[in-house]
């Protein structure tokens, strides 16, 4: 079997976990990056491959084709298969003879085309992939259809942890949009950097981003999106980027799909974040029950940073989580409260005295602040309220901020 990887060294998303912390390259490397590729012609779509068994297991794909994926992308060595060899036996069982006498004969290309065949073809499902070398866009990012509806943007003068900034309480009007499923990721954003050479303000001006050296909370040049002083893989969020980073991304997004990509305005991501409900978190009003459904500054995290306040829960984490590690809304979106702050298209306002009604971004005021909005990691539960705000300078990169994409009409 040949190796067609390098340790530390490979595409973004097809890189196995041992390849990606610089462990020696194998060919079950190769395996993973093929699982990867098979997952995306199931879903009939570019998308990242699953975070959990039971994004597999709820396929409705032959109990083989479940079980293959499943070794692909789950088990590590020596438990994913040795090489493409032992993957076509788990594929094709008896046929394999026949099938390793083509490859010989006709190339390795032909073993791309016996997974069309066996995956796609024999499952009979109508996909579509996009092969369009300039419409192909790595790591698009999912969306949800969010309707359209009004609500009560800000909160209550009642709501235990409330800021005078989140008031008065108003009526918006939103109409149908599309928003980010999860919030962008290290890997969607590495292929925008990929693509086009483009540095963040934290690397361009040598500054470096806001984190955590093990001592203090410190700007310094080696945190950047790359490195942000804590360990994270392609499917955690992209954090130490700065809201003029997001637009030079949302512009290369937007060019290479023909769509129109942007960031949600401020009364779009409170509506989608409380998708119907009126509570102040879209699970209720206890802050403790949050580590269900969101990565927050839990007592995990206290074990770190023991002076925090935190809540009285467990999510497991320290730093940045895996997009989608907890339960989603019922609109279907994860990470709307934790895991970093999102940006927003709008300018800030100490109140929303004047504020639109219909939907759209508050664009007068000064335009070197923007609006936060969700919470982070870090966040103790005042700040993780679906009416908490705050905001970034449009320059700025910290450990702990980044964006989710809005899109269209719903």
């Amino acid at each position: 079997s040949s190796v067609l990887t390098v340790a530390g060294y490979g595409s973004y998303g097809y890189m196995s976990p041992e390849q990606e912390a610089g462990e020696a390259a194998s060919p079950a490397d190769d395996v993973y990056a093929l699982g990867v590729m098979m997952w995306q012609m199931v879903r009939g779509t570019v998308v990242e491959f699953p975070q959990y068994p039971d994004d597999i297991a709820g396929l409705k794909v032959p109990a083989r084709i479940r079980k293959v994926l499943a070794k692909c992308r789950f088990a590590r060595r020596p438990r994913r298969p040795a090489d493409a060899g032992v993957l076509l036996k788990l594929l094709l069982g008896s046929k394999i003879k026949w099938v390793l006498k083509l490859v010989g004969v006709l190339g390795v290309s032909f073993l791309g085309l016996v997974v069309w065949d066996v995956v796609v073809k024999r499952m009979n499902r109508n996909v579509e992939i996009l092969v369009s070398q300039d419409r192909w866009v790595p790591f698009e990012p999912e969306m949800v259809s969010i309707p359209a509806g009004s609500f009560m943007m800000g909160s209550p003068e009642s709501e235990e942890g409330r800021y005078s900034r989140e008031g008065p309480q108003h009526r918006v009007q939103v109409a149908a949009f599309k928003l980010g499923k999860y919030e962008v990721t290290r890997g969607q954003f590495a292929a925008f950097v990929q693509d086009t050479d483009y540095k963040t303000e934290a690397e361009a001006d040598g500054k470096g981003c806001y984190s955590w050296d093990g001592n203090a909370w410190v700007q310094k040049p080696e945190f950047t999106w790359r490195n942000p002083g804590f360990n994270q893989t392609d499917a955690h969020p992209v954090v130490c980027v700065s809201w003029n980073d997001s637009q030079r991304y949302l512009e290369w997004l937007s060019n290479k799909t023909g769509k129109d990509y942007r960031l949600p305005t401020e009364a779009e991501w409170e509506y989608a974040a409380r998708a119907g409900t009126t509570s102040s978190r879209f699970w209720g009003e206890d802050p403790n029950r949050a580590c269900a459904y969101a990565n927050v500054a839990d007592l995990t995290f206290k074990s770190k940073f023991s002076g925090w306040s935190v809540h009285q829960c467990t999510d497991n984490q320290v730093f940045t989580a895996v997009v989608g590690s907890y339960q989603p809304n019922a609109w279907g979106l994860y990470d709307v409260q934790g895991n970093v702050w999102e940006l927003t298209q709008d300018r800030w306002h100490a109140n929303y005295n004047s504020a639109p009604t219909d939907g759209s971004a508050w664009e007068n005021g000064d335009s070197s602040l923007r609006v936060l909005r969700g919470g982070a990691w870090n966040n103790y539960d005042g700040d993780c309220r679906a009416a908490y705000r705050d905001y970034f300078e449009l320059y700025y990169s910290y450990f702990n901020g980044g964006f989710r994409v809005a899109c269209c009409l719903g």
